[in-house]
């Protein structure tokens, strides 16, 4: 049984004054009047200290709700985990060893499994000894799933059968063996005919990165305006040059499309720091958002510039800008909250497209909230 936080902690806390009430009763007053710990029942003992990763959601179904996929947990991250080397860049925690979010590790499981809702058998899938998984997505027509698998030095997209649970890393040959950068996006995208996977790698022949001179080159420069800011104080924010120099070495990646059948990758485009892609019905084209420069030392990452384009997934050529936006450094002129440019592009399940959301301008005097339109 799964309950909501809030339910469960009214449960126990319901039980523990019961099992109190229970003892004061037997005992008199001496339960409430003894200067000492009263333990509860083991029922409610059992209940609190119960390890919550061996709770069972089961929801992740593939197409046809014939099986659902279950991430196995191993209770909470060990110190050895917490202790590995990462960077603070922007408000973005990045294992910089293995090219990915410090999250996709720490919170990934030990295990996928994947339940047969007509037998109730349970199957689980394959992976290397001693990785940690995540992000499991199944393809659109049910019949694979696709995950992440985390080693210490790279992360890997692999793809299972949910039958028998026999899975392989589909970029294991050699033109393909490039590790996934998932510092950004961290996401797994199919293609809607289930044959090829859309992901960023890290780019090929990319240099060292960057190190920090010895010798500073330079004071620390910060620029103030003499209107007020809203900005809130952030942590772990860019702190100069070398920091900003991390940050795009870590973040910039190369879209690429992998057949899973033959293994093979196509390269899209110019390697950019892609943030999110989403691939449209027809699986020609993408949406790409690409974090901008310049980067800003008083507000993290998420709030940085951003361009919004449609890329075609066989000739890379940008086929549409969406959106651009500038940092949003929490200035006067600030106006993100009513910006009447277009956002929250999506596309349309028809394949007519894309549909948006657009505020109408507000007339000139009128105070009044604007009306948001799709």
């Amino acid at each position: 049984m799964n309950l909501p936080k809030s339910s469960l902690l009214s449960f126990i806390v319901f039980a523990v004054v019961l099992s109190v009430a229970q003892l004061a009763a037997q005992d008199g007053n001496a339960a409430i009047t003894t200067e000492t710990f009263v333990r509860p029942p083991a029922e409610i003992a059992d209940a609190v200290l119960a390890p919550r990763h061996m709770n069972v959601t089961l929801g992740n179904p593939n197409l046809n709700r014939l099986y659902f996929v279950r991430q196995q947990g191993d209770g909470p991250p060990t110190m050895k985990m917490l202790a590995k080397p990462f960077y603070r860049l922007a408000g973005e925690q990045i294992d910089w060893q293995a090219n990915r979010s410090r999250q996709l590790g720490i919170r990934g499981g030990i295990g996928l499994e994947v339940t047969n809702t007509e037998t109730g058998n349970t199957v689980t899938l394959n992976v290397p000894s001693g990785a940690r998984v995540s992000s499991a997505v199944w393809s659109p027509d049910g019949s694979r799933i696709a995950f992440f698998v985390h080693t210490d030095d790279a992360t890997h997209v692999y793809v299972a059968d949910p039958a028998n649970g026999n899975s392989q890393q589909i970029n294991s040959q050699q033109i393909t063996r490039t590790p996934i950068m998932a510092t950004l996006n961290t996401n797994i995208e199919w293609t809607p005919n289930s044959r090829f996977i859309v992901a960023t790698l890290v780019p090929q022949n990319r240099g060292p990165a960057p190190t920090e001179a010895i010798v500073p080159t330079g004071p620390q420069v910060r620029l103030t305006t003499p209107e007020t800011n809203r900005i809130r104080t952030y942590p772990d924010l860019l702190e100069g040059p070398h920091e900003r120099a991390l940050l795009s070495h870590y973040t910039t990646s190369q879209l690429a499309v992998i057949d899973i059948e033959n293994r093979r990758v196509r390269r899209i485009g110019e390697p950019a720091m892609i943030s999110s892609v989403d691939v449209s019905p027809d699986g020609l084209y993408a949406r790409v958002t690409r974090m901008t420069k310049p980067f800003s030392y008083i507000v993290p990452r998420r709030q940085f510039a951003s361009t919004e384009e449609v890329w075609n997934l066989e000739s890379g050529l940008v086929m549409a800008t969406l959106l651009e936006t500038n940092v949003r450094d929490g200035a006067p002129d600030d106006t993100t909250n009513s910006d009447p440019d277009p956002r929250s592009f999506s596309w349309r399940p028809d394949g007519q497209g894309l549909s948006f959301l657009k505020r109408d301008p507000r007339p000139e005097g009128d105070t009044n909230v604007e009306e948001e339109q799709e």
